[in-house]
């Protein structure tokens, strides 16, 4: 899990933030600055409907997971191109962690405990 840069050059000399390359590095700060810059966690890529959720769930950007679940619960729901879930992307590589962070997304009463990272 990455932290915010200890200067302020990252704005000066980098691209502008991407919701996707965030949940692909579990990159918290770029998640920040993305979803400051008005993108979506439900942005879908055109062709595999995947969402920067599914990408994260698939890499086991467990970070990213928490704190989009914490933003946007709702969008543990949406399903890519193949009618699957982000869960089901975790639960495919047996991730518990991401799993439980997307199940409580899914079901609050529920509130399953979050395995210890390992």
């Amino acid at each position: 899990m990455k932290t915010a840069p200890a200067n302020n050059d990252r704005t000066l000399k980098e691209e502008p933030p991407d919701i996707f390359k965030a949940a692909r590095d579990d990159d918290l700060y770029e998640l920040r600055m993305a979803l400051e810059d008005g993108q979506s966690l439900r942005t879908s890529q055109p062709t595999t409907a995947l969402t920067p959720i599914h990408v994260a769930a698939m890499r086991g950007s467990v970070g990213f997971l928490k704190l989009a679940m914490e933003k946007d619960a709702g969008s543990s729901w949406l399903q890519d191109a193949q009618l699957r879930t982000p869960f089901d992307h975790a639960a495919s590589r047996q991730d518990r962690q991401s799993m439980a962070y997307l199940h409580n997304a899914m079901y609050p009463t529920a509130n399953l405990p979050i395995p210890d990272e390992q």
